[in-house]
C-alpha cells in the first residue's frame, strides 16, 4: 500500500478510536455497561449489531463462500427467505425478551429456570463462544497480511517479530481498549459509525469492479464450470457443502436458535422499549443488502479474474501471493483478499483497508463485551451468590474482557485451523446452540416448561454436539457432517425438554416474568374482542405500537421475501416440470434473473445507506441525550431476587 493508503487507514481508525475515549464519559452504572442504559433506537441498533457480525472473519468466510458457490447458491435464500422474514417480523423471542427486561439472557434463564440453571447455562453459553470466536483474531490477521502483502515476520532491534502476532495483539488491545472504555455505549457508537463507512466504501468498490469486470464476461467465465461445481445453476449441486441442505439446516437453526447465540447480546437488552427492539430486527433485512450484494460480486469477479485467460496478469500476481502459503484450504481462504490488495487502485485500497480494520475491531469489541459479560454476569456472580458494589461490578467486567481477549489470541496462535470457517462456526456453537432454543423458546411461550426439562435439553444437546465435534476435529472422515451433528442435537435436545417438562406436572406465571396483564406498569381496561382482521395483525405481529411508516417497511420486508419465495417455486416447477411442456432452463434464463437481482439490489442499496444515517444520528442524539438526563438504578445489574425467579406450580385439575 502506499503513503496515502496508510494515512487513511490511520486517520479513519484514529478518529474512530477517538471517539471511544470520548463516549466513555456517559458509562455511570453497570445497565449504561451491559446495555447502554436500554437507550437505544432501532437505526443505531440494527447499522451497530450488523457491523458487529460483518467482520474481517465474516469478509473471509462469505468470500470463500461466494467464490465456491458464486450465485447458484442464492437461490436457495429464496426459497427459505419467508421463514427467516416471518421469525423477524413477528417479533419471534426478542419482543418477548425484552418484556422481561433481563441484562442478559441468563438473567432471564434464572427467572425462568433458577440459579443453578442460570449457573450451567452461562457456563456452556461461555465455553461454546470463547471457542467459536477463538479463530477471529488469526483469520482476520491473515486476511492483512495477504491483501496488504506484509512480510511474514520484521526486525526490531535485532529481534525478529512475527507480523501475525504482532497484528493481532495491536488490533486486539484497540478492541479491548473500546470496549472496557464504555461497555456498551462504547461499542454501540463506534460500531454504528463504522457500519456507515463500511456501507460506503464496499459499494464504492463494487462499482470500481463492475467497471473493469463485465457481468456478461463475469457470467460466461462461471460458466466454464466442471460438473457438479454449481455457480449458476442450482440445482447442479453435485460436490457442493453449500447446497440445499446448507440452507435448510441454517433455516431450521434461524428459528430454533433466534437470539439464542449471545455474541452481541448487549444489543439484544440496549432497545428503548420491545418495540423498538422489534423493529431494529425488521429492518435489519435492509441494512444486510448492500453488504451482501457487495461480498458476491467482489467474490464473482476475483472468480474471473483467477479463471479467464483476459485477466491472466492479475492471476499470476494472485498466485504467486499465495505460493507463500502452506495450508491448500488458507490458500483457498485468501484468494479474494489477495485479490483485491492486488487490483484496487491507490486510496480505494487504502479505504478497504480501512473498512476490514474497522471490521476487525467492531466484530471483536462486540463479542468481548458479550462473552466477557456473560462469564461474570451468568457465572461468576451467580457461583457467588450475592451481588456486587457498582464499583466493583464494572471492575469484574473489565477484567473478565481482558481474559476473553488474552484466551483467543492464544487460540489463534496454537490452532492450526483446516476446515470452512462456516463449518466450524457451525459445530462450536452446537456446543450451545444444541440445547438452547429448547429452553429459551419454552421459557417465553410454554408454562409447562420446566427446570428439569431445561437442564434435560441443555446437556443432551451439549454432549451431543461436543462429541460430534471431538470427533470430527479426530477423524475429518467421519460419515457425519457438521450439519447433520447439529440438526440431531437440536431435535434431542427439543424431546428432551417435551418429555421431562410434561412428566414434572409444573406451570410457571408467564404474565408476572413479561410485566403483563396483572402486573403490567400499565394495567388497561379490559379491551373488547379482537375483529378478524385485528386477529390477523396481531398473529404477524402488526401491534398497537406499529406507525405508518412501520407498517410500510412491515410491509415491503415481508413482500419481497414473499416475492422471492414465488419466484424460486415457479423457477422449481419450470425446472422439474420442463420436460413435459417443451421448456428447458438454460444458464442465458439464470443469467438474466442473476442480473436484474444485483441491479436491483444495488439501486436499494445506495438509498438504504442515506437512510440508515439520516435515522442512526437521530438515534445517536436521542442516545446521549438521554444518557445525561436519565436517573439511574444502582439496583439495576442482573441480578435477580428472590421474588423474581422460577415462580413454578403444581398444573390445576380444573
Amino acid at each position: 500500500m502506499s503513503l496515502i493508503d496508510w494515512i487513511i487507514v490511520f486517520s479513519i481508525n484514529a478518529a474512530v478510536i477517538g471517539f471511544a475515549y470520548w463516549s466513555k464519559r456517559y458509562n455511570r452504572s453497570v445497565a449504561d455497561f451491559l446495555a447502554a442504559n436500554r437507550c437505544g433506537g432501532r437505526y443505531i441498533l440494527a447499522v451497530a449489531e450488523a457491523m458487529a457480525f460483518f467482520g474481517a472473519i465474516s469478509f473471509v468466510a462469505d468470500f470463500e463462500k461466494n467464490y465456491v458457490a458464486a450465485f447458484a447458491q442464492k437461490y436457495w435464500e429464496w426459497l427459505t427467505a419467508p421463514f427467516g422474514i416471518l421469525v423477524t417480523i413477528s417479533g419471534w423471542v426478542i419482543y418477548r425478551f425484552r418484556q422481561t427486561k433481563a441484562l442478559t439472557l441468563g438473567q432471564f434463564l434464572e427467572m425462568r429456570y433458577g440459579r443453578k440453571f442460570r449457573i450451567f447455562a452461562g457456563s456452556l453459553a461461555f465455553l461454546s463462544g470463547v471457542i467459536n470466536f477463538g479463530i477471529f483474531p488469526g483469520m482476520g490477521a491473515r486476511f492483512f497480511i495477504y491483501y496488504c502483502g506484509l512480510p511474514q515476520s520484521f526486525e526490531v532491534f535485532g529481534f525478529e517479530i512475527s507480523t501475525f502476532i504482532f497484528l493481532m495483539l495491536f488490533l486486539l488491545s484497540i478492541a479491548t481498549a473500546i470496549t472496557i472504555w464504555g461497555g456498551q455505549i462504547s461499542v454501540m457508537v463506534t460500531d454504528f459509525v463504522q457500519g456507515l463507512l463500511m456501507l460506503s466504501v464496499i459499494l464504492m468498490v463494487v462499482m470500481f469492479f463492475l467497471k473493469d469486470y463485465s457481468l456478461d464476461v463475469v457470467f460466461s467465465t462461471l460458466q466454464q464450470r466442471e460438473p457438479g461445481r454449481y455457480l449458476i445453476d442450482p440445482f447442479d449441486t453435485g460436490k457442493q457443502s453449500f447446497n440445499v441442505w446448507y440452507a435448510l439446516v441454517l433455516l431450521v437453526g434461524t428459528f430454533y436458535n433466534y437470539m439464542g447465540w449471545q455474541s452481541s447480546q448487549g444489543y439484544n437488552t440496549s432497545a428503548k422499549s420491545p418495540h423498538e427492539a422489534k423493529m431494529s430486527k425488521i429492518i435489519g433485512w435492509f441494512r444486510g443488502v448492500p453488504y451482501f450484494i457487495s461480498v458476491l460480486i467482489i467474490a464473482v469477479c476475483a472468480y474471473t479474474a483467477m479463471h479467464n485467460p483476459s485477466y491472466s496478469s492479475v492471476a499470476d500476481a494472485v498466485n504467486s501471493e499465495l505460493s507463500n502459503i502452506d495450508s491448500a484450504k488458507l490458500q483457498g481462504q485468501m484468494v479474494v483478499p489477495v485479490f483485491l490488495g492486488k487490483t484496487l487502485p491507490i486510496g480505494l485500497l487504502g479505504l478497504f483497508f480501512a473498512v476490514i480494520v474497522s471490521a476487525f475491531i467492531s466484530t471483536h469489541d462486540t463479542f468481548l463485551h458479550s462473552w466477557g459479560s456473560i462469564l461474570v454476569q451468568d457465572v461468576l456472580i451467580p457461583i457467588r451468590n450475592k451481588p456486587l458494589d457498582p464499583k466493583q461490578h464494572i471492575r469484574w467486567l473489565r477484567f473478565s474482557i481482558i481474559g476473553v481477549a488474552v484466551f483467543i489470541f492464544l487460540w489463534s496462535v496454537f490452532l492450526r485451523f483446516e476446515d470452512h470457517i462456516l463449518m466450524y462456526w457451525m459445530v462450536t456453537g452446537a456446543i450451545f446452540l444444541g440445547g438452547s432454543g429448547s429452553v429459551i423458546i419454552g421459557g417465553l411461550y410454554w408454562k409447562r416448561g420446566t427446570t428439569a426439562g431445561a437442564f434435560s435439553a441443555m446437556a443432551i444437546g451439549s454432549v451431543l454436539a461436543t462429541s460430534g465435534l471431538i470427533v470430527r476435529m479426530v477423524n475429518p472422515e467421519f460419515p457425519i457432517g457438521s450439519q447433520m451433528i447439529f440438526t440431531i442435537s437440536m431435535a434431542a435436545s427439543v424431546a428432551s425438554y417435551i418429555v421431562i417438562s410434561l412428566l414434572g406436572k409444573k406451570t410457571f406465571n408467564l404474565d408476572k416474568m413479561l410485566h403483563r396483564g396483572a402486573y403490567s406498569e400499565n394495567v388497561e381496561k379490559e379491551s373488547k374482542p379482537l375483529t378478524f382482521w385485528k386477529s390477523i395483525k396481531e398473529r404477524l405481529g402488526i401491534t398497537k405500537e406499529f406507525t405508518r411508516t412501520d407498517l410500510f417497511v412491515y410491509s415491503i420486508v415481508l413482500g419481497q421475501s414473499v416475492l422471492w419465495f414465488i419466484i424460486g417455486w415457479v423457477i422449481f416447477i419450470l425446472y422439474t416440470m420442463g420436460d413435459k411442456w417443451g421448456f428447458e432452463l438454460t444458464d442465458d434464463h439464470w443469467f438474466g434473473i442473476w442480473k436484474f437481482e444485483i441491479y436491483l439490489f444495488l439501486a436499494v442499496s445506495f438509498f438504504v445507506l442515506f437512510w440508515f444515517a439520516i435515522g442512526g444520528f437521530k438515534d445517536m442524539k436521542y442516545l446521549f441525550k438521554s444518557l445525561s438526563n436519565i436517573k439511574r438504578d444502582v439496583n439495576d445489574d442482573g441480578w435477580v431476587n428472590a421474588d423474581e425467579s422460577n415462580e413454578e406450580q403444581e398444573v390445576s385439575n380444573t
